[in-house]
């Protein structure tokens, strides 16, 4: 009985570290939407293969803010692009820097062939649209 209370006051012990320490990066940091003012894209796309775009925009105003993560919904033709920044929260020390995406890569893979829309959502509700050609991947003539 013993041992299953010391399992059990372990098991509780975990559960909690894990939650104060997983909780622990939300309080030190500010998620935010970042405006991008433009995105490139190869001209020539081939299905299954593949490709990088680069974003443009401002993150922010000093060092403390910064680029986190890209969240990408694909559905049909159209791929919607969420870009995400964070702020450092409780410090009075940030690098004097304006910081900027700088051409961030996005590695995509488009599995059909045809006209894609991609839309990048901004935080004023605004959108970059930019339409691409994904074709057919030629394949090599057999001899």
């Amino acid at each position: 009985m013993n041992k299953l209370k010391f399992y059990i006051a372990a098991l509780l012990m975990f559960s909690v570290t894990m939650k104060l320490v997983s909780c622990h990066d939300d309080a030190e940091h500010e998620y935010f939407l970042i405006a991008v003012d433009s995105i490139s894209v190869p001209e020539i796309i081939q299905a299954n293969q593949p490709f990088d775009v680069n974003f443009f925009g401002y993150v922010g105003s000093s060092g403390c803010y910064s680029f986190d993560r890209f969240i990408m919904d694909e559905r049909n033709d159209t791929i919607t692009v969420e870009v995400w920044g964070k702020y450092k929260r409780g410090t009075d020390s940030c690098p004097t820097a304006e910081v900027e995406l700088g051409g961030k890569k996005l590695n995509c893979l488009v599995s059909r062939p045809g006209y894609h829309l991609f839309i990048i959502k901004n935080p004023d509700g605004s959108t970059v649209n930019h339409m691409i050609n994904v074709q057919q991947p030629v394949s090599p003539k057999e001899f």
